[in-house]
């Protein structure tokens, strides 16, 4: 776009500028001359003439230009224009019977020059001004039917300006700036390179397309940079991409303002993607003072189309890895070779080539100039220079010559059939700018850069090649590795790119990364910075998600966690419970093995031996219903182990309180009768009711079915069932058991918490029968182990903090009562049979009258300290072994003495 104030300054500037060259040629009238005008022009005039504006010298403050030429750059694209015109004379389809001349002006890279110069192209029918009192301002003017020209922005503008108030068509070669795409400030402007918002396009998309979202930017302060500087933000207003910094360079900037603006752009050492929208001198500039400041893999340069190879020569180095934006450009072989067969001597058409020639071989023509310079040879050849080369911008030089000739060749066809061809003078009127104009945005032809074709503001349709600078084997190549077009946009060849990035943060396929703030890992929330491309990341704890948004975190519902890969969604956890392959199960098993095993054994031996006084004196009843339990213990850790289902829940509520039940019921009804027993022998006349096997299997029965009530009320009310649970919300850890509450432990527990403490009291109460072989011993041992067990038991199960610890603990609780009762009950039977022989053992029974007598006659009361041997009795099927004494006869024959039952046993 046009700034505003610059239309509306113009009209202004240009009036003043006519004022001043006015009052400079009427005072020469009166004065000699101090200051040299300009340079000569090259002049070649033909039957139509084209004007040519270039900036070939450099600017010298004394006078308009300086003798040393700028660049060899510069002054190719100047032999590019008498090459082409040459070519074009020499054809026959074009312009036949029509030569082309040129008039070249050189502006000194300057505006005022080149304001100056330009006026001396302005048609000839409007200089209506001069007077006889001074020189002409037009004396040198001359006939041009159009312009080319003006590399630089800056200039082309209110060069372009003039040219619209006299209708004189002006081509641009290299200009870009946006502002010369409006078609009303400069509607005769055409140009043969596309605008810089094209360039704008291509940048941010390149910055898209390797994900870079914060950047700085580096401009010039012209219109080239400014608009540039504007077209990125405008493009990038609605793309998540910041700017880091941005500064601008003044052509006239100093190097301690280049150095600035290196360091101010290294503190932004995250904004690795450096944008250049700069001339190619203020470019290679800035790479001098970076190479300086040693800034050697900091930065990704991205340069547009002025950043070509003469910005970066012998900078290689400090612009390794650079991007850059090139207009389509092509060597042309015969103007190579054209080139690179000049001389000093084979140009007549050219007269700054001996200035040239002294420039590239730093020498001299003059012999008295030769204490500083050597003299220059006529025998060299121009490859011979240092650093020569061949621009490829001389392509764009010869386009735009052909552009004209092709426009011209058409508009004469068409407009001025019946011209004089011997006559210049009607060929010259027969073309009018307004009416060439559209001829020229008419063209469309195959150039040496491609096709050359405008749009409506005169401006070539965009088409660009993204070129990088790599170093290939030592040696630094700018190669293609993409392209873009308006209609097919970005295409790169990444694999071809080399990195020359000295740094550890990359995306993806190695590609440095330039951004404000790196990614938020999964599980991590952004806390929003100042700008949108700069934020925090925060971690979600370990129970929450990422929110849809990134802004914040959500709880995952109990029994659920985040999942391991994306962290933004809530999965159920799997349970964990007690399986086979764990040690604790195999643990139980190996001891449940033991424990059969175990009571397998006892039952061998009791069916091997079951003739032995001691099996038979055993009460069989209830042993087999304790042996039972036994057996259903050890079996019960299948339960435990086995997944926690509802119906194995069932057995798990069940199982420990009846198993436990079965095995102390027999055991206290035994404890009693043999303490109703020894008050018997107390108080030796009184009968013993409920004494045989029948009434002691009834009591048992009866202490069982308490206990089933109990749990199956317990049952009722608390049905069992599994459940997960997950006891600390902010650790990934869920259980499967069985529901277990306190009341349904609390109630039979209790009940069988009653029952070995009366096992314990009874065994307490007759612990001090005479003798060492005394049965209460083990009874009181082994239900004041399972009283501690089971002490122990209950409230470390409430206190234990895994599900599967609680069902461990249970059958480790059954086991230990099962084993306690196995040690203390059976395994003293199991020494009689193997050690006390069997004719040690004589038999006793209660008559009917509950007394308790010998087979061949009652027993005698005897004095313990009499007695010479023991015996075993079998007190009818009740199961109460008396140990009784035997010898000598006592006063009351009868009935025996407490003091003479020196030994019972409980089995």
């Amino acid at each position: 776009m046009t700034s505003p104030r610059l239309m509306t300054s113009m009209p202004i500037i240009l009036t003043v500028l006519l004022a001043i060259h006015l009052l400079l040629q009427a005072k020469a009238a009166l004065q000699q001359p101090v200051i040299d005008t300009s340079p000569d022009a090259i002049v070649s005039l033909g039957d139509l003439t084209i004007g040519v504006l270039t900036a070939v010298r450099e600017y010298d403050a004394l006078k308009p230009c300086s003798d040393k030429i700028v660049s060899l750059a510069r002054f190719q694209r100047l032999q590019a224009v008498i090459y082409a015109i040459d070519q074009i004379n020499g054809r026959n389809d074009i312009l036949p019977n029509c030569t082309l001349g040129y008039v070249m002006l050189d502006s000194c890279a300057k505006v005022t020059t080149a304001l100056v110069k330009a006026l001396q192209f302005i048609p000839i029918n409007c200089q209506k001004i001069q007077t006889t009192s001074a020189p002409s301002l037009f004396e040198e003017s001359y006939d041009v039917i159009s312009v080319m020209g003006l590399t630089s922005s800056s200039r082309a503008i209110p060069v372009s300006s003039l040219f619209q108030h006299f209708h004189m068509p002006h081509i641009s070669y290299m200009a870009t700036s946006d502002d010369l795409s409006d078609n009303v400030a400069h509607e005769y402007f055409l140009r043969t390179v596309p605008p810089d918002v094209y360039q704008s396009s291509v940048i941010v998309e390149l910055i898209t397309y390797f994900k870079w979202d914060y950047i700085s930017i580096v401009y010039s302060a012209d219109s080239y940079g400014i608009n540039g500087m504007t077209n990125i933000l405008e493009l990038i207003h609605n793309l998540d991409i910041c700017i880091a910094h941005s500064e601008a360079i003044d052509v006239n900037s100093d190097d301690d303002h280049y150095t600035h603006v290196v360091e101010d752009i290294r503190r932004y050492s995250n904004a690795r993607a450096v944008i250049l929208f700069l001339q190619w001198s203020q470019v290679r500039k800035l790479f001098q003072v970076a190479k300086g400041l040693q800034t050697h893999g900091e930065f990704v340069w991205i340069g547009t189309e002025s950043v070509f190879s003469e910005a970066f020569r012998g900078l290689e180095d400090i612009a390794s890895g650079l991007l850059s934006i090139d207009i389509p450009l092509g060597k042309h072989t015969g103007f190579t070779q054209y080139v690179e067969q000049q001389t000093p001597f084979n140009n007549p058409h050219l007269p700054l080539y001996r200035d040239f020639w002294e420039s590239i071989f730093n020498c001299t023509w003059h012999a008295q100039n030769t204490s500083s310079l050597t003299l220059c040879d006529t025998y060299r050849h121009v490859t011979q220079a240092d650093d020569f080369y061949v621009t490829e911008w001389a392509s764009k030089t010869i386009d735009t010559v052909y552009t004209f000739a092709h426009a011209l060749d058409r508009y004469l066809k068409e407009q001025c059939p019946q011209r004089d061809k011997n006559d210049s003078t009607s060929l010259r009127k027969c073309v009018n700018g307004p009416l060439f104009l559209k001829y020229l945005k008419a063209v469309n032809f195959l150039g040496v850069t491609g096709n050359i074709v405008f749009d409506s503001n005169g401006d070539l349709i965009g088409q660009y090649n993204i070129k990088h600078l790599t170093n290939v084997s030592g040696v630094y190549e700018h190669k293609i590795i993409g392209s873009w077009t308006r209609h097919r946009g970005l295409k790169i060849e990444t694999d071809l790119i080399q990195w020359a990035v000295n740094c550890t943060s990359v995306n993806r396929g190695g590609i440095p990364d330039s951004s404000c703030s790196t990614t938020c890992q999964p599980g991590e929330f952004y806390i929003q910075g100042e700008q949108k491309c700069c934020w925090e990341c925060r971690r979600c704890r370990n129970n929450e998600i990422v929110n849809s948004n990134f802004t914040g975190c959500t709880v995952c519902p109990s029994l659920t966690w985040p999942d391991d890969q994306t962290l933004n969604k809530c999965v159920p956890i799997d349970p964990v419970f007690l399986t086979w392959d764990e040690p604790v199960s195999i643990l139980l098993l190996v001891l449940s093995t033991a424990g059969l095993l175990s009571c397998v054994y006892i039952l061998f031996i009791f069916i091997k031996y079951r003739n032995k006084k001691v099996v038979k004196g055993s009460s069989r009843e209830l042993v087999a219903v304790i042996y039972s339990g036994l057996i259903l213990a050890y079996f019960s850790t299948v339960a435990f182990i086995a997944p926690p289902i509802d119906w194995i829940c069932y057995v798990r509520r069940l199982v420990p309180h009846l198993i436990s039940t079965l095995i102390l019921s027999p055991i206290v009804i035994k404890t009693s009768r043999l303490y109703r027993i020894f008050e018997a022998a107390e108080k030796y006349k009184r009968k013993l009711y409920f004494m045989h096997a029948p009434a002691q299997l009834f009591f048992a029965s009866v202490l069982f079915t308490v206990q089933i009530f109990l749990s199956t009320l317990a049952v009722i009310l608390y049905p069992p069932g599994s459940e997960l649970k997950m006891p600390v919300p902010t650790d990934k850890y869920v259980e499967r058991l069985c529901s277990y509450p306190i009341e349904c432990l609390v109630i039979p527990i209790s009940y069988n918490l009653v029952l070995i403490c009366l096992c314990s009291v009874l065994g307490f109460l007759t612990r001090k029968l005479p003798e060492n072989f005394n049965e209460s011993k083990y009874i009181f041992m082994g239900v004041t182990i399972i009283l501690f067990v089971w002490i122990i038991a209950t409230p470390t199960y409430f206190f234990a903090y895994d599900g599967y610890l609680k069902s461990a603990l249970l059958a480790f609780a059954l086991h230990a009562e099962a084993t306690a009762v196995l040690v203390c009950f059976f395994v003293p039977k199991i020494y009689a049979v193997y050690f006390v022989p069997d004719e040690m053992i004589n038999t006793c029974s209660f008559d009917d009258d509950g007394k308790i007598r010998r087979k061949s006659g009652v027993i005698r009361h005897h004095h313990r300290k009499m007695v010479t041997r023991t015996a075993i009795k079998n007190v009818g099927n009740t199961g109460a072994l008396i140990l009784c004494n035997n010898g000598v006869n006592n006063s009351d024959p009868d009935l025996v003495h407490k003091n003479d039952i020196s030994e019972w046993t409980h089995m």
